[in-house]
This record gives C-alpha cells, sequence and structure tokens, in this order.
C-alpha cells in the first residue's frame, strides 16, 4: 500500500512540475514577444527617411548577410538595409548613384548618369 501511495505523490509531483513548467516557458514567450514591435517590414522601411550619394553597397556576411547600402550625405553617412526588398532594387543600384528617400512612403527616387526614376520598393511582409 505505501508503493502505491508513493508511485500516485510521484506522479502528481511530476504533472505538478510540468504544468508549472509549462506556465513559466509560456509567461517567458509571450514576455520576449511583447518587447519585439508587431510591425511588418514595409512599415519599417517606411520609416526610413535619407537621401545622398551611394558611397558602398555590400552583402554583410557578419550581420546576416543582410543587402546593405550606404547613402552618405555632407558628412553624415547612413546604413539602409534591404533585407525585406525582393524587387531587384538593390540589384539596379550602383556606387556613385543618388537616393533620395521621404518618410511615410516606401517610394526611392534613384538618379545616376543614364537614369532618373520614382521606384516603389517591393517588400516581403512574411504573410
Amino acid at each position: 500500500m505505501k508503493a502505491n501511495s508513493k508511485i500516485i505523490i510521484l506522479t502528481i509531483s511530476i504533472i505538478v512540475f510540468l504544468f508549472l513548467s509549462g506556465v513559466v516557458v509560456y509567461k517567458f514567450y509571450k514576455g520576449v514577444n511583447n518587447l519585439i514591435p508587431n510591425k511588418k517590414a514595409s512599415e519599417f522601411y517606411r520609416e526610413d527617411n535619407y537621401s545622398g550619394i551611394v558611397s558602398a553597397k555590400y552583402i554583410d556576411s557578419l550581420q546576416h548577410n543582410y543587402r546593405t547600402i550606404v547613402v552618405k550625405r555632407g558628412n553624415k553617412t547612413q546604413k539602409v538595409l534591404f533585407d525585406h526588398e525582393n524587387g531587384g532594387f538593390f540589384e539596379l543600384v550602383k556606387v556613385g548613384d543618388s537616393l533620395f528617400k521621404k518618410k511615410d512612403t516606401l517610394d526611392i527616387r534613384l538618379k545616376s548618369k543614364s537614369l532618373d526614376t520614382i521606384i516603389r520598393l517591393q517588400i516581403y511582409d512574411g504573410n
């Protein structure tokens, strides 16, 4: 009889432990997700504001292979990531081109020796 009661107590203890562990993991996961803004990628691109000459263009192997363009205007340098852009814009831009991007839009004016156009970024939002 004592062996049966020990097994029952051990079983109940394991069930309670698993339940509490699940609650802790759920709370941690929910807390981490609350730290990350729930925005689509296109919303982040809309917030960007830059203009200047492309001084560098590369794939950053140390930073998740992000497609990176460095825009320089005067003494100010700004890195712009095109990791979610899938319309071919990154491939079109060359060092020496000028880029003009206003906030609250996905349109970028690209000006080079042979081209002066406005391109709407095609952003993969993961949907």
